[in-house]
């Protein structure tokens, strides 16, 4: 959920571009605020300059503009943060947000299996962060095709973070009736040995 303590070290965050309101950059930290407040300092440090996010950051700070850090979820240990940043990686690209990470989150591990009851306290999170914006950021989110709301935007994510446009998409990806998809969703159990979740806030 967003906060601003700095008493909350393992945290996965965001950085909002306060122009547009969009999540442009996921994160994880295990020293509270202090890493992506260094994101603010390094964009001109050569090694890194070619990154997307410090260009942006770079752009913005021509204007005088800094990102808007939000924390999005907060853990007492830390172990949890690469799954939860994989998580909320594919979250945010299955709404189409314009994220800048070079990876999918984890480190850059590839098939990482999500554990479902750990991905149930991540969705709560999500709802969390939803429910501490302000009306207008909010609608400003629905503007720029951000949101999942709606029953066009209904997708599904599985528990190797893929994201599927639709039931309809994920029944011909791992053929499955849409039906059974249906089923399993409800009862929260597999579906041909896919965890499928509904992304929507």
């Amino acid at each position: 959920m967003a906060t601003t303590s700095m008493l909350k070290f393992n945290i996965i965050y965001a950085l909002q571009d306060p122009n547009t309101y969009e999540i442009r950059y996921i994160g994880l930290s295990s020293k509270g605020l202090l890493r992506p407040l260094e994101h603010f300092k390094r964009y001109t440090t050569k090694k890194i300059a070619h990154y997307p996010i410090y260009r942006w950051i770079k752009k913005l700070a021509r204007k005088n503009q800094v990102p808007k850090i939000i924390v999005l979820q907060e853990f007492e240990d830390k172990k949890f943060l690469q799954d939860a940043e994989i998580y909320w990686i594919s979250y945010f690209k299955s709404i189409n947000s314009p994220l800048l990470n070079c990876t999918n989150g984890g480190d850059g591990v590839k098939n990482r299996i999500i554990d479902d009851n750990f991905r149930k306290k991540i969705s709560i999170g999500t709802k969390k962060w939803w429910d501490t914006l302000d009306i207008n950021i909010k609608n400003r989110i629905k503007e720029n095709n951000l949101t999942g709301h709606g029953k066009e935007k209904i997708k599904l994510i599985d528990q190797h973070g893929n994201v599927y446009e639709s039931m309809t998409d994920a029944a011909k990806q791992i053929k499955c009736n849409i039906s059974a998809i249906s089923i399993a969703i409800k009862k929260n159990r597999p579906c041909k040995g896919y965890i499928l979740t509904k992304v929507g806030i």
